[in-house]
């Protein structure tokens, strides 16, 4: 078998297989099957948690039609407790795809999420991905222009409302203390208090935005990104105009044109 003809995947454990020894190639093959197993181990995750998306939002709306104010107070704060770990496990996925990451440059994500935090891995996993475009168009504006706009959306959508998450988390569901718990952070508590389901619901569908243009730059660099990039930056630029101003009364008037909807037994 020549080097040209096995896929790009599998280069390194060839390589490694001729230059090292046979112990260091079946843990490189043990590190793959690894990969895929957590991949397909978070891909049921997150489509277990999307189904509790759905059916949270189907009771949030009943309840807002119903002027129910205490539940939706409670299930919007669920909803926040499951968008964070479906973002989690979302992101753990992206890292994990096939085709995708090496397993250093998962390391190193990982590394750097755990460490420094959040953003720094989503930052990590951004440039690293960014890499993999070729030369050519390195050397162009379009490289620079696409990290400065991903990592704006990163900040906005995914990093801000984590504080939020983070006390809700903590058991601060009406009042948010200071980060050493020694007295009360007035500006989250009333962010937590005005929590929006519609506003949760735009982190949501931004995700997932975000996580399709990783996916496509990290699978296919040079060829299914620059086809599918514009077009799904378009729709997102669109989707976040559109829904700049909605909120829960907006969603309130919306609803109450349409039928309840009864959640079925399953």
């Amino acid at each position: 078998m020549s080097p040209g003809s096995i896929p790009g995947y599998l280069k390194d454990i060839y390589f490694k297989y001729l230059l090292g020894s046979s112990e260091s190639y079946l843990k490189l093959i043990m590190n793959k099957a690894e990969k895929l197993l957590v991949y397909h181990a978070q891909t049921k995750n997150v489509m277990v948690m999307s189904k509790a998306w759905k059916h949270i939002n189907i009771l949030i709306n009943n309840a807002i039609r119903k002027h129910d104010h205490f539940s939706v107070q409670t299930l919007t704060r669920t909803l926040t407790l499951v968008f964070s770990a479906w973002a989690e496990a979302n992101f753990s996925k992206l890292i994990h795809t096939p085709h995708g990451f090496t397993n250093v440059e998962i390391s190193q994500i990982k590394a750097e999420y755990k460490t420094e935090g959040m953003e720094a891995g989503w930052n990590k996993c951004l440039d690293l991905a960014l890499q993999k475009v070729s030369r050519n168009r390195q050397r162009s504006n379009f490289v620079p222009n696409v990290r400065q706009r991903l990592k704006r959306i990163i900040k906005e959508y995914v990093i801000e409302p984590r504080g939020i998450r983070n006390k809700i988390a903590h058991g601060q569901w009406e009042v948010a203390l200071n980060s050493n718990n020694e007295k009360i952070n007035n500006d989250i508590s009333a962010s937590i208090q005005t929590l929006d389901p519609v506003v949760i619901k735009v982190w949501f569908d931004v995700y997932k935005y975000l996580s399709e243009i990783v996916e496509c730059l990290i699978e296919s660099p040079n060829r299914v990104f620059h086809r599918d990039y514009w077009v799904i930056v378009n729709e997102l630029d669109e989707y976040i105009e559109k829904t700049r101003g909605w909120n829960k009364e907006t969603k309130e008037i919306q609803l109450s044109k349409k039928p309840v909807r009864v959640q079925s037994p399953s």
